[in-house]
């Protein structure tokens, strides 16, 4: 009877402080809504189907109901899949048959191990950004292990290392040439469901498939952090890359 009574009377606490932090929630998701922390612009977005954070999906605003019960699940419910997303890099990408409209695409990654990393693809880092895609990426040795009809759905990052077409935002040079050093020498598999940069306000119609530049004349140099270009000039690639 105590341990019910302690139970339901703990349950009672939380559910109180998850309605009393609503107001703080509320304000800060309005003063963060365009976020803060903005990377540093390395590229040109001229010619890029820019991404539309601003699209406004269809549905109502969030109830009071709602942010309670985000309140109180973020309290109590484990989220421990997602703490492991700890890497952010930013990334040129293509839709298949389609290389007029690039997009840049703001990925978050988690490492299941050395060989092997999962990411979630965003239109932009603000704390408001709509998941737009996902993208897997693996080293050499499982790509090499591959049958041919797979590899064809996979891209290398050796040309989009080499010419700036990753960047690791804010992280300090020394330690993003170390993380290029991993890169140059994966393939990504990446797919859109969201294309807010035509102004879908849904994830409509069929997955795409994306792939990224792979050679020179692909896309306009001047999406290319060049300045990255020179710091990557001594990095090793695969055997059969070619600029």
């Amino acid at each position: 009877m105590g341990s019910t009574y302690k139970s339901s009377n703990m349950n009672t606490w939380l559910l109180l402080a998850g309605v009393a932090a609503i107001p703080a929630y509320y304000l800060y998701s309005r003063k963060h809504n365009r976020g803060f922390a903005k990377e540093n612009e390395t590229t040109s977005t001229a010619t890029l189907n820019n991404n539309n954070p601003d699209v406004t999906a269809p549905g109502s605003t969030k109830s009071m109901k709602t942010l309670a019960g985000e309140a109180t699940s973020s309290t109590i419910q484990s989220f421990d899949p997602t703490k492991g997303f700890n890497t952010s890099l930013t990334e040129i990408l293509i839709p298949v048959g389609d290389e007029k409209k690039p997009i840049k695409g703001y990925r978050y990654i988690r490492y299941l191990n050395d060989d092997l990393a999962q990411s979630v693809i965003y239109d932009s880092d603000d704390k408001n950004a709509k998941l737009i895609g996902i993208e897997f990426h693996i080293t050499d040795k499982l790509y090499d292990g591959l049958p041919s009809d797979e590899k064809r759905l996979w891209h290398s990052h050796a040309y989009e290392v080499k010419n700036g077409g990753i960047v690791a935002p804010r992280l300090p040079e020394a330690a993003e040439k170390e993380f290029m050093k991993q890169m140059a020498f994966t393939y990504g598999k990446a797919w859109s469901f969201w294309d807010t940069g035509k102004g879908d306000t849904l994830p409509v119609g069929l997955p795409k498939l994306l792939t990224s530049a792979t050679r020179d004349g692909q896309l306009d140099s001047s999406l290319f952090a060049k300045d990255k270009i020179k710091s990557r000039s001594d990095l090793a690639y695969p055997k059969d890359f070619k600029a």
